[in-house]
């Protein structure tokens, strides 16, 4: 059963835009070394996404305050601003993009401390394209859940919510 028959307030309109599958979702790319930039660039741009790409977190959040990304993959040792300093950020500035840390240099706690700090996966280096795309479509589906979630929240009457689940007898 469809959720706008049980709440028929419900904007069909915001819940077609948070299940538009066929939406171009963007990517912000972050990472120090060129070649995994140009490499994540063109695997996830041949998969129909979207990719702006940064050298390291400083620029990224800069670009992160300029436009809405879907999801995010940083690197965690960076020059200028690491990994975790930007998911930190990150839960700051938009705190519903998932973020994916891509690493060569894993370990248990750094990989404890980015899923802490909020990180949706935490993948070594190197890494498949199929294995990062894989993690980014997860990440997508994620964070669609998420914004429909909150626009049922808010788009239900606190009284509405109540009304439903309270019987009348006779």
């Amino acid at each position: 059963m469809k959720v706008s028959s049980f709440f028929p307030q419900l904007s069909q309109k915001a819940i077609h835009i948070a299940m538009d599958e066929n939406t171009t979702h963007k990517i912000l790319v972050i990472d120090d070394e060129a070649v995994i930039r140009e490499g994540l660039r063109q695997a996830l741009t041949m998969e129909g996404f979207q990719v702006t790409a940064a050298q390291n977190g400083k620029v990224g959040m800069e670009k992160l305050q300029k436009e809405n990304f879907s999801v995010v993959i940083s690197d965690l040792k960076m020059p200028i601003m690491g990994g975790i300093e930007v998911l930190k950020t990150i839960s700051v500035l938009q705190p519903n993009v998932p973020v994916i840390i891509i690493t060569g240099f894993a370990t248990v706690d750094s990989a404890v401390d980015a899923m802490k700090n909020g990180a949706f996966e935490y993948l070594t280096k190197p890494f498949l394209p199929d294995q990062i795309i894989e993690k980014v479509q997860a990440a997508i589906k994620k964070r669609v859940l998420n914004l429909e979630s909150e626009v049922i929240t808010e788009s239900i009457p606190d009284e509405t919510v109540a009304e439903s689940f309270v019987g009348k007898s006779e």
